[in-house]
């Protein structure tokens, strides 16, 4: 390369370098862009992670840090281009004094039943360009990522019956009797009709009961019926008796 060109490249770079601003000891962020066993799509990850704290000033153009276990397989040294000093905030620095994370209309609810558990961070979250929260799952879905759009998210208020299950009303249909609502052993079946019970056809069958007059008659549905099995065939056979007949 001829002297000038390689003194033009060296006025170029004198013009442009600064000396890095960092010494052994700062605290400093480091650009997520290398770092591949992070979980987060890059889309909404954080730009920086950290803070890590520099072990060695590797010549003018690289920093060595000390990294986490998490990151023990990273190589620690980066270059100056990576980093950005780190700022303590008043949170970092009075944990006790942080607010209350869980986004406004959003209730933590640890006891819920469902997929989702409580919100834990209330940090602003882009997924495709949406407002997005980040939510702890159960085990059974572990795998699953935890970051879903607000849109797809909903409060969840305890009710009266999960607080108290004890008190749980009869979830039992209109016009269906449990069995422990028998009045006695089954006699025989003697009709049978098909009614519409919560928009769903249910068929239901006229009992009479042994020893018992017929007011106390009733209709009840297949599965409530004591010996059911028994008493359907009989029924049924009776009826096909009867067709033959006419």
């Amino acid at each position: 390369m001829h002297s000038w060109a390689k003194e033009y490249n060296k006025k170029r770079w004198d013009k442009s370098y600064m000396e890095p601003e960092f010494r052994e000891g700062d605290q400093v962020l480091v650009s997520s862009l290398n770092f591949n066993n992070i979980k987060a799509p890059k889309r909404i990850r954080d730009s920086f992670l950290g803070p890590f704290t520099i072990i060695e000033l590797i010549g003018k153009n690289a920093v060595e840090v000390k990294l986490p276990e998490e990151f023990s397989r990273k190589h620690p040294v980066f270059p100056v281009s990576l980093f950005k000093l780190y700022f303590q905030t008043e949170e970092d620095k009075f944990p006790s004094r942080k607010k209350n994370p869980t986004p406004p209309n959003m209730m933590e609810v640890e006891d819920s039943s469902g997929p989702v558990k409580q919100i834990i961070k209330a940090r602003k979250i882009k997924l495709n360009g949406k407002n997005a929260v980040e939510v702890k799952l159960t085990k059974e879905f572990s795998r699953k990522h935890p970051v879903f759009p607000v849109s797809l998210v909903k409060p969840y208020f305890q009710t009266e019956e999960d607080k108290f299950p004890s008190r749980k009303k009869n979830t039992t249909p209109p016009g269906i009797v449990e069995v422990e609502d028998s009045p006695g052993p089954v006699k025989k079946i003697i009709k049978a009709r098909k009614i519409r019970l919560n928009g769903k056809d249910q068929r239901q069958y006229l009992v009479i009961f042994k020893n018992q007059t017929a007011d106390k008659d009733k209709w009840l549905a297949e599965d409530a019926i004591p010996d059911g099995n028994f008493h359907l065939r009989r029924f049924r056979a009776s009826r096909r008796t009867e067709q033959s007949h006419q």
